[in-house]
C-alpha cells in the first residue's frame, strides 16, 4: 500500500526507513544442514483431505486419497524441522523441533493424547485412515539372556537412548519392518515404476507403507467407521434424527452401508398432534407421548402392539376399517 502524500517528503521517509530497520529481526543461521537427516512421512487412505495448524510451525496438509489409489501423496514433515525462537527484540534464533513429533501433533496421537481416541469427539486423525509411517519403532535393550524387545513412539527414541547409556545398558533400535508383495502392489497401485528392490528399500527406509500399516489404518478407520453407523442407528430407532449428521453418513458411506434409511441427507418428516414431537414416516406410535399417528392405527391392530388394547375393540372405528379393509386413515375414537 502506497504511502499518504503527507508522508512523502525525505524527513518521514528516512524516519519510516528506520523504524522498519529496528523491526527487522536478526535471524542465526543454523550451523548444519537440517535436510540432511530425511523426512517423516504422513500418508492417508481416506477420502478426506485434513488441515492442522501448530502455531509457528504453520499449517500442515494432508492430502486426500483418491478412489483409484491405494493411499495418499504423503505430507513430508523434515525429522529436523527449524522454528523460529525469539531471543531478544532484535534476534530471533532456529531451533530443531523433532519431526516425528511434530508427526504425532498432526495425526493427534501418542503420549501427550489423553482421552478415549475412538471416540467421535476425538481428534485422532487415525480414525480417519491417517498415519505416520514408521510411527514406533522397536528397540532391542539388554545383552544376552536378558535381551529383551520394546516398542516405544519414534520420537521417544533419542531420549530413550541417552536414558540407556546413562544406565550404562546397551540399546539398539531394530528395524522390524516387512516388504511384502501386498506393499509392493500398493506402491504400483499408485503409479510407482521403479524396481521392486528400490520400492522395498522405500519401505524400509519408512518412505512407503507397510503391508501391516495399510492393513492397520484400514481396520482403525472401519471400527471407528461403524461405531458411528452403530450410533446412528440408535438416534434413528429413538427418533432423534436430529442427532445424526454428516460425519455419521460419512462413515455409512466408507462402510458400505448407504441403504440404510437416515443416510440420506433429509427424511420427509411429521409432527405428532399431541407433542409435537417429530415423526419418521413409518413410525404408528410417538417415542414422545407414546400416543397413536393418525393414519397408523391400523399397524398397532395387525401388530397387536401391548398396551393398546384398545384399538382391538370391535366397536372402535379403527378396528371396522382393518376387519372390512379400509386402507384410509381414520380418527382415533
Amino acid at each position: 500500500m502506497p504511502l499518504p502524500a503527507y508522508l512523502q517528503n525525505p524527513t518521514d521517509l528516512q524516519i519510516l526507513s528506520e523504524l522498519q530497520a529496528r523491526n527487522q529481526k536478526q535471524i542465526e543461521p543454523l550451523d548444519f544442514d537440517h535436510t540432511e537427516e530425511g523426512e517423516v512421512f504422513v500418508f492417508n487412505i481416506g477420502p478426506n483431505q485434513h488441515q492442522v495448524s501448530l502455531g509457528g510451525l504453520g499449517t500442515f496438509t494432508i492430502p486426500a486419497c483418491p478412489k483409484d489409489r491405494a493411499y495418499s501423496e504423503p505430507l513430508r514433515i523434515w525429522k529436523k524441522t527449524p522454528e523460529g525462537k525469539n531471543d531478544d527484540m532484535n534476534k530471533m534464533s532456529l531451533r530443531i523441533c523433532d519431526g516425528h513429533a511434530i508427526a504425532e501433533s498432526v495425526v493427534a496421537y501418542g503420549k501427550f493424547m489423553g482421552g478415549n481416541t475412538d471416540s467421535m469427539f476425538s481428534p485422532d486423525l487415525r480414525n480417519f485412515g491417517v498415519f505416520t509411517c514408521g510411527a514406533f519403532v522397536t528397540m532391542e535393550i539388554g545383552e544376552g539372556k536378558d535381551k529383551k524387545r520394546e516398542t516405544i513412539l519414534a520420537s521417544e527414541r533419542i531420549d530413550f537412548l541417552k536414558r540407556a547409556r546413562i544406565d550404562r545398558v546397551k540399546a539398539v533400535v531394530i528395524n522390524t519392518r516387512e516388504v511384502t508383495d501386498i506393499a509392493i502392489k500398493a506402491a504400483r497401485k499408485n503409479g510407482d515404476r521403479r524396481k521392486d528392490a528400490e520400492i522395498a528399500q522405500d519401505i524400509l527406509d519408512c518412505k512407503l507403507p507397510t503391508e501391516a500399516e495399510l492393513e492397520e489404518a484400514h481396520q482403525r478407520m472401519n471400527k471407528f467407521c461403524l461405531k458411528l453407523v452403530e450410533i446412528a442407528n440408535a438416534f434413528y430407532r429413538e427418533n432423534k434424527l436430529g442427532e445424526i449428521n454428516s460425519l455419521m453418513r460419512w462413515a455409512a458411506a466408507v462402510t458400505g452401508n448407504t441403504g440404510l434409511p437416515w443416510v440420506a441427507g433429509s427424511l420427509l418428516m411429521s409432527k405428532c398432534e399431541v407433542c409435537g414431537n417429530s415423526l419418521l414416516p413409518d413410525v404408528a406410535i410417538c417415542l414422545g407421548c407414546k400416543s397413536v399417528v393418525t393414519g397408523k392405527e391400523l399397524i398397532v391392530i395387525e401388530k397387536q402392539i401391548a398396551g393398546y388394547e384398545s384399538l382391538w375393540d370391535p366397536s372402535h372405528p379403527a378396528y371396522r376399517g382393518h376387519k372390512f379393509g379400509g386402507p384410509q386413515p381414520v380418527k382415533r375414537a
